[in-house]
């Protein structure tokens, strides 16, 4: 090891993670931690960007000198990778070698990473430990059986959604272990808290007909930076046995032999084959899997014939050979940064299907969405329009007037008027003595009754004087007011018309789509893609204030109803998405990390349960680039055949150059060192 700092390299079906791991021969510790960086297994090359990520934060972190980065490298690789034989399989060997040669890695081994943790992980009492180490990733986990210190068992399986306790249950019925299971589960990878405490509260001894463990199980988490550093540990004591690997190169003769800078036609050149090395030779002991390759480099040493000289100028050529490299030295220490723009490449499908929440699977026609409800009020009120007249009707006393001489029974409600129309009506039953006459005096007295009238309209103009006349359909009587009629009132008031109730009705759903859109916009969450326009108004129910034709300035309406909406989280959005595009040519070009998709659905017929209508899916990225391939590519170059080379890149338009060192644009030229050239791409 030609430093005291190696690359631990941890590697699953589907991430990368690089730390830097400090070696001494009493102890390692992990020093800087990169991120967990995706990788697709399809693309062996997102494996070297992947590592290439986690490597460069790594370093950032720890602001390791440059001059100080180590080439040692060991690699921590999914158990499965590994065959009967204990090497790796060659498919997966040619990624490691391709990355190796790219990062130029001096690789010191590789080994499972379930052997990796049993043989660091530290158990509570002084036997071997037996547990069941469960590794969870995105979509897939690794479930091994630990026996006092030995892995008995594997399993290794894809699932879909979340993983949940009985597929743990139901794996570990299939180990068909002879005897109970030790009572102790170790979970590393991407678990959550919610899980934990379902395999806790799991009811691990009341199954009938399955025994697993006697009694409920310890369970112990893992976080990503203490298994890394078991791992080191592991690393530590494959190593320190030994001591740190000495440099290939001979010392025999005053030191290690530089290589020369090859030229632009030996770096053009493939490199030589790699080859397999023994464990024992790289610092591995024999008890894990094979080490891995690594990449041997040959120099041939080139002669060149000497120039004739005068053996005292001989002195000067070191000075002039100094001073012809200072010009160019700059771009062997420089780094650069390009930023490449791209004009987003778009796309839109349209698909004709239905919603609905009781869908388990997506086809042509049907995609399975979730739906929530909510329950929303509002309440609203508007000036009531209509008009209408009130008022009291005005009453007095009359003496009715008999001229007949016979008795007259009048009925309640006679009709009286004035000579203005204005009419009134008797309040009882009436008897009208008849009129007597005496002839001796010639005198005639009329028959008369007094009695109470009201006035058939409300106002004012119905509070007649005393003294005022009224007649009536029978000329027989006469009718005389007795005092003046008062109480007649009249005003002009509003009420609440039909006009306003349905006003107010279609005010009020409006206030309440309003609110509804407003709620449902604030129950979005990261990832989470929701339907609006797929709001359904269901048992709305209405409160007036006021009925029709009631007296009244103001309507006001309370109303109730039931909201709901469908929703796709981000893994049906993945699978929709996925189910939908498999046949779009354009995906092929795009690179993964760059695309961004939405989609949006305008209903046809919509129902409280589903609804049928238009998906559209719009989608846009930038172009997949080799970032590697094309940092060899621009090495050394100059401004005019970098705009040759990026031009030649689909949907390109612009680019930029940023330096660390100013002077260097004098050169117009990139670095030499590929790994110092920074790719950045944005749309």
């Amino acid at each position: 090891m030609q430093s005291n700092f190696y690359w631990l390299v941890s590697i699953t079906s589907e991430s990368a993670q690089v730390s830097l791991v400090s070696f001494d021969p009493s102890s390692s510790e992990v020093k800087s931690l990169g991120p967990e960086t995706a990788w697709d297994p399809a693309l062996p090359d997102s494996l070297i960007r992947a590592v290439d990520t986690s490597l460069t934060t790594a370093t950032a972190d720890y602001q390791l000198p440059v001059d100080s980065e180590p080439d040692d490298c060991a690699f921590i690789i999914p158990p499965p990778w590994v065959g009967p034989d204990g090497r790796i399989f060659p498919n997966l060997l040619k990624n490691l070698e391709s990355l190796c040669r790219e990062l130029k890695f001096h690789p010191l081994g590789f080994i499972g990473q379930d052997d990796a943790f049993v043989e660091s992980y530290q158990s509570t009492d002084s036997f071997p430990g037996s547990y069941i180490m469960l590794h969870l990733l995105s979509a897939h986990f690794q479930l091994s059986f630990v026996y006092l210190g030995s892995i008995k068992k594997r399993v290794s399986e894809n699932f879909d959604g979340d993983f949940s306790v009985k597929l743990l249950e139901d794996t570990l019925v299939k180990l068909n272990f002879q005897k109970a299971l030790p009572p102790k589960i170790i979970i590393v990878g991407k678990f959550t808290n919610s899980l934990v405490e379902d395999i806790n509260n799991y009811n691990w001894t009341g199954t009938p007909g399955i025994e697993t463990f006697l009694h409920l199980p310890d369970v112990v988490t893992v976080p990503a930076p203490d298994l890394q550093q078991l791992f080191s540990q592991t690393i530590h004591r494959q190593l320190s046995p030994l001591g740190p690997p000495k440099s290939s190169e001979s010392e025999d003769e005053g030191g290690p032999i530089e290589p020369e800078e090859p030229s632009p036609t030996e770096l053009d050149s493939p490199l030589p084959p790699l080859t397999l090395v023994e464990a024992s030779d790289l610092g591995f002991s024999e008890n894990i899997s094979k080490p891995i390759i690594e990449t041997e480099s040959n120099f041939v040493e080139i002669h060149h014939p000497f120039f004739k000289h005068h053996s005292r100028y001989f002195w000067l050529l070191p000075l002039v050979i100094l001073i012809l490299f200072i010009p160019v030295l700059p771009l062997f220490i420089a780094r650069a940064e390009i930023t490449l723009s791209f004009t987003p490449i778009e796309f839109t499908d349209v698909f004709s299907l239905t919603l609905d929440p009781a869908a388990s699977t997506t086809s042509n026609s049907l995609v399975p969405v979730s739906q929530k409800k909510l329950t929303l009020s509002v309440n609203a009120s508007v000036p009531a329009s209509g008009k209408k007249e009130i008022g009291e009707k005005a009453r007095g006393e009359v003496t009715i007037f008999n001229k007949l001489d016979t008795i007259q029974n009048l009925n309640k409600g006679l009709i009286f008027s004035d000579k203005l129309g204005h009419k009134f009506e008797s309040t009882s039953n009436l008897q009208v003595p008849g009129s007597t006459y005496n002839l001796d005096s010639g005198i005639i007295t009329l028959g008369q009754v007094k009695t109470s009238l009201v006035a058939i309209d409300i106002g004012l103009e119905s509070n007649l004087n005393a003294g005022t006349q009224l007649s009536s359909s029978n000329p027989n009587f006469l009718i005389k007011i007795n005092s003046n009629f008062s109480g007649g009132t009249k005003e002009l008031v509003a009420v609440v018309s039909s006009e306003d109730r349905s006003r107010l009705l279609a005010t009020a759903r409006q206030e309440l789509s309003i609110k509804a859109k407003n709620q449902i916009q604030a129950e979005s969450a990261p990832g989470l893609t929701i339907f609006d326009s797929t709001a359904f108004f269901d048992s709305q129910k209405t409160d007036y204030n006021r009925e029709i034709g009631e007296v009244a300035d103001t309507l006001t309406l309370n109303l109730f109803s039931q909201v709901s909406f469908l929703f796709v989280n981000p893994s049906d959005k993945s699978k929709i998405t996925s189910y939908f595009l498999q046949n779009n040519p354009k995906l092929s070009g795009l690179d993964p990390n760059s695309l961004t998709l939405n989609l949006t659905f305008v209903p046809k017929d919509l129902t409280s349960t589903k609804s049928s209508g238009v998906l559209t899916i719009t989608g846009k990225g930038t172009p997949k680039i080799d970032i590697i391939t094309l940092r060899h590519l621009l090495a050394f170059k100059s401004e005019n055949e970098i705009q040759k080379i990026v031009s030649t890149l689909p949907s390109f338009y612009n680019y930029s150059v940023k330096n660390n060192l100013k002077f260097i644009n004098l050169f117009n030229r990139l670095p030499r060192n590929p790994d110092f050239i920074t790719i950045i791409t944005k749309n």
